[in-house]
């Protein structure tokens, strides 16, 4: 039986802000050798032959920790275990956006628990693996101020279900070696209706909108629409603009979205269903299509103009209706309104079994077939109580890394080639293809759909399969290793684009490269730990703009490359599927994406059928973002930044 070592976060995560100007620090350390050297730290340990376990770390490169990354800061692998170590805040975020301890609250210097404890408070219900806990109405009503006195509990998704309303929030790593956690709240409904989040997580306001169209929760106490993005005022700097100071200087505003009231305009819905409130426990049927949703009233003034873009794009895009506000070639304003890819999704997956729906929750966004598929499948599986066969568990960390390099390299190809760095965009979109053809040759279909199922995989390797993979991660490994971090046509765009802060970033809990590159420390194969995963050396960044998250895109593709090899090789015999039994039970998948941390949540009936379930993908969280770092930008930026972000249109819109 192939075992697995398992990491248990031990340690305080860092949080460093970037470095003062003139300072000669840079990013956090890896382990020092006898010369006293700093070097950096390695992916994963070794898998040991015959026992498929981690073991001891790869082989360190030389040279200092911290390749550098987009605007000069230093980019480097955090291990969990490491000596925590954070400065003073520097100049930079105000204060507003800083989470400080409040002695009032807490004597200790450390900001309470109000939030968690509420939550705790609760009921516990039987959602496996992670906790859920049912509250009362009251207490919910309660849970925005509660959450005002938590800024740590960080919000990952909000959904409804006849008569109840759910809320996901992830409580990263504490100091004493508390590890992360992921807590479910409920509440429920009174007469339709729940207190609004949003007030107190911005990044809550999309999802009560789609709750709103989907199943008719309204939130409530959130006040009217209000413009959704707002940018600091602070004292501009040398080389000021109308919108502060230049993108690339230390004292550029943050961006924030507003959290002064929730928004009731429809959000996935534009009108064209048959049937209001689809997925309430009676949806009606419409006489007449409802009111539009509209984009927010554009600005008034001298020189003041609006451009629209979309919903139909130029070249291979998905459906997205944008509209930006620009003061000449400075955008002012920029809106997103999604919902034009919208398939029914969480309708089709309700009243089928884990097996029979798995194929819906894989095509949510097809790039990302293997992980939708993985969480989903392991949600499924926590409900039934089963375990999966270690070859199959290996496989989908094949499968799930592979999918990571090739959309890693997607998102690079298209932000050269925004940039106007051509050469650079063909030879990755190249490396992507090998890549997704192996897949294709090893598994029967390029995007691995429907390959992951729950119990295991619905198809092993072929016979020439495992061939296939080592020499298409040979080629890829190789060519991978000639792209440079950033293009050189393009480093200089790059640079200081779309800079997203760390304060902005934990606020909406941004995961993946997104949150990585401006500094938030989380990954859910090394904090929320699934086999075939085990310790994790995660590369972050502290730069924050879209050359960052660029060189971060590459960093990781090349970490994934190192861990490949060493799955095939403990790569254990067996069987790769087992039935699930047909039982009642609740269970939650949180797998780490291409883009970030998915979600999936879903609860069975006493035949085994899917009786509610919601899919999240990160992308809810970071179209908000996108808005806000575009405010003061220049337009020709915006590609950039759209790219950089990786963000899907078809992942949101279910």
């Amino acid at each position: 039986m192939l075992r697995y070592s398992m990491l248990t976060p031990s340690a305080l995560r860092r949080f460093l802000w970037p470095p003062p100007p003139g300072s000669a620090r840079g990013g956090p350390v890896g382990r020092r050798d006898a010369a006293g050297e700093t070097r950096p730290a390695g992916l994963a340990r070794r898998l040991r032959a015959g026992r498929g376990r981690f073991a001891g770390a790869r082989k360190r490169r030389g040279g200092r920790n911290g390749a550098s990354s987009g605007g000069g800061k230093a980019m480097s692998s955090t291990r969990r275990h490491d000596k925590p170590v954070r400065p003073p805040c520097q100049t930079g975020p105000p204060a507003a956006w800083c989470v400080r301890p409040d002695p009032s609250r807490n004597p200790l210097g450390c900001m309470t628990e109000a939030a968690s404890r509420l939550i705790r408070s609760g009921s516990p219900q039987s959602c496996h693996p992670h906790e859920r806990y049912l509250l009362r109405s009251t207490d919910w009503e309660a849970l925005p101020d509660a959450l005002r006195q938590e800024p740590a509990l960080e919000l990952l998704g909000l959904w409804a279900e006849p008569g109840l309303v759910h809320a996901a929030f992830l409580k990263r790593a504490a100091e004493g070696g508390a590890p992360a956690r992921l807590l479910l709240a409920s509440a429920p409904l009174r007469e339709g209706r729940f207190a609004a989040l949003s007030p107190a997580r911005p990044g809550a306001a999309l999802f009560e909108r789609a709750a709103r169209d989907l199943w008719g929760a309204s939130a409530q106490d959130g006040g009217g629409p209000v413009p959704a993005v707002a940018v600091f005022s602070v004292p501009a700097a040398s080389g000021a603009t109308p919108f502060g100071s230049t993108r690339s200087g230390p004292s550029a505003p943050i961006p924030a979205v507003d959290s002064g009231a929730s928004d009731p305009r429809p959000w996935l819905d534009h009108g064209r269903w048959l049937f209001d409130r689809p997925l309430a426990a009676v949806p009606v049927r419409r006489s007449a299509p409802p009111p539009q949703p509209e984009f927010r009233p554009p600005p008034e003034g001298e020189g003041l103009h609006q451009l629209a873009l979309g919903p139909v794009r130029a070249g291979i895009a998905e459906p997205a209706h944008l509209r930006l506000d620009l003061l000449g070639e400075r955008v002012t304003r920029l809106e997103a309104r999604l919902g034009y890819a919208h398939k029914g999704t969480l309708g089709l997956i309700r009243g089928k079994s884990p097996r029979g729906a798995a194929r819906f929750a894989a095509r949510l966004s097809g790039v990302d077939a293997v992980a939708h598929g993985w969480a989903f499948a392991m949600a499924a599986e926590a409900a039934a109580g089963r375990a999966v066969p270690p070859r199959a568990t290996v496989l989908r960390g094949v499968l799930a890394e592979m999918e990571r390099v090739a959309n890693h390299l997607d998102a690079w190809a298209a932000a050269c080639r925004a940039a106007g760095a051509g050469e650079c965009a063909a030879a990755a979109a190249r490396l992507r293809e090998i890549l997704r053809r192996a897949i294709g040759a090893a598994f029967g279909h390029r995007l691995a759909m429907d390959v992951v199922v729950p119990g295991g995989l619905a198809a092993d390797l072929m016979p020439e399969g495992e061939a296939a993979l080592r020499a298409a991660l040979e080629v890829v490994a190789a060519g991978l290793a000639a792209l440079p971090p950033q293009p050189a046509p393009a480093a200089e765009r790059l640079g200081g684009a779309g800079r997203l802060p760390l304060p902005l970033a934990e606020r909406f809990a941004a995961g993946g490269v997104v949150g990585r590159a401006s500094g938030r420390d989380f990954d859910a194969r090394r904090d929320l730990p699934y086999a075939p995963y085990d310790r994790m050396e995660i590369p972050r960044s502290q730069g924050g703009d879209a050359a960052a998250r660029l060189a971060l895109r590459l960093a990781e593709a090349r970490e994934s490359l190192q861990l490949l090899p060493l799955l095939l090789d403990a790569l254990p015999e067996g069987e790769i599927a087992i039935p699930l039994p047909a039982r009642a039970g609740e269970g939650a998948g949180v797998v780490e994406g291409a883009r970030g941390e998915v979600l999936h949540w879903l609860s069975l009936d006493g035949e085994g059928l899917v009786r509610a379930c919601f899919v999240r993908d990160p992308s809810w969280l970071h179209w908000p973002l996108l808005e806000a770092v575009m405010e003061g930008s220049e337009l020709a930026d915006f590609p950039l930044c759209e790219h950089s972000f990786g963000l899907t249109c078809s992942g949101v819109d279910l």
